[in-house]
């Protein structure tokens, strides 16, 4: 795949998403595309991918270049899939012949030729179903948007595994730092800057670690650099208003070669310097930008504010934990105190987020 001069402008308020993006994608390529929620990461995969999934809300130029046959899993399922069942969603799919990839997502057939309605599933298990009927149908790349949103620890780890020892290119959007680190090969790090007006793509062939690193430590070179050209010039200035001064209320002042000045020379002296600050104020168009970056969401908690360790927040008590008419856990006793912090852990579907939301 080869996308060439693409610029992506959202319908509604003419912001520039993507700006002068070009890129192509190579056998062995493992990218993580990361950034900022809304700066465009799921609009550019759907775009890649097929543009009519973005054309709603979207205008773009540019070329986009695809050879072979493309899988993609959005972030979320559509409607029509959901109202399917899961016997249903997998017709058609050749899933014998790959019966080892039901084993690593931890699936069986019995739940795959189920009359189960797929938007009652958890969050993983629509992630996995999706999973497996994409690769069933043996893609030559893959786009997958937050592939590792509501996986269980098994199915993340298969995941993992699969992504870096993938024999097709993948590009995949993740916030998961640890699923990056341990497979991507090239980042593609989409910013929006100074306030979200000015969009920013940069393309690294680095590993995440080393990305990061390269990224923090060119950011504080070019800092210190943009910031001494501002020192030395602010100085300029301060000595060429000294001698500024001392021309407009000396005669005798002496010119910068240490030559004593009549007022003709003295005024001569005046334009001179004059003519310096013009040429000190065009230096100050070349600075060199002090660079910007995207600041993240930061949350902050008041470190005075606390609960006693004695203090009962929950006390909790369920006979049957229930999705329909599946029991999936009971005799449920809670109690949580103090500065208790309590990880739901558990493989996909067995109840985490239903419980949460009963309690």
């Amino acid at each position: 795949m080869i996308a060439k001069n693409i610029r992506i402008t959202l319908n509604k308020n003419q912001r520039v998403l993507i700006d002068n993006f070009s890129f192509s994608l190579q056998p062995g390529d493992k990218v993580a595309v990361i950034g900022e929620e809304g700066d465009g990461k799921s609009t550019l995969l759907k775009l890649l991918y097929d543009e009519s999934l973005a054309q709603d809300y979207i205008s773009y130029t540019g070329e986009i270049i695809k050879n072979g046959k493309f899988g993609y899993l959005p972030q979320f399922m559509s409607e029509i899939d959901l109202e399917k069942s899961v016997a249903d969603y997998f017709m058609g799919a050749d899933i014998y012949s790959n019966y080892s990839l039901v084993e690593k997502l931890n699936l069986d057939y019995e739940f795959i030729h189920s009359d189960q309605i797929i938007k009652t599933l958890s969050g993983g298990e629509k992630v996995k179903i999706q999973l497996l009927k994409l690769l069933c149908e043996s893609p030559d790349a893959l786009l997958l948007d937050e592939p590792s949103n509501d996986l269980d620890i098994e199915a993340l780890a298969f995941l993992e595994d699969f992504i870096k020892n993938s024999q097709i290119p993948v590009i995949f959007i993740s916030h998961d730092e640890t699923l990056i680190e341990n497979t991507a090969n090239r980042i593609l790090h989409i910013e929006q800057l100074h306030r979200k007006t000015e969009c920013k793509i940069t393309i690294s062939g680095l590993n995440y670690v080393e990305y990061l690193e390269h990224r923090n430590l060119l950011f504080d070179s070019q800092t210190r650099v943009a910031l001494k050209e501002r020192s030395e010039h602010k100085k300029k200035q301060e000595r060429l208003a000294r001698l500024y001064e001392k021309a407009r209320h000396n005669t005798s002042w002496k010119n910068p070669d240490g030559i004593a000045s009549s007022d003709g020379h003295a005024k001569k002296s005046m334009q001179t310097l004059i003519a310096k600050g013009r040429r000190f104020e065009r230096e100050a168009d070349e600075f060199s930008d002090i660079p910007d970056r995207e600041a993240g969401l930061f949350i902050k908690f008041d470190p005075e504010i606390c609960v006693p360790n004695t203090k009962r927040i929950l006390e909790f008590s369920l006979d049957k934990l229930l999705v329909g008419d599946t029991i999936l856990s009971q005799n449920i006793e809670l109690l949580v105190s103090g500065k208790e912090h309590i990880c739901i852990i558990g493989k996909n579907g067995t109840g985490k987020s239903t419980l949460l939301k009963e309690i």
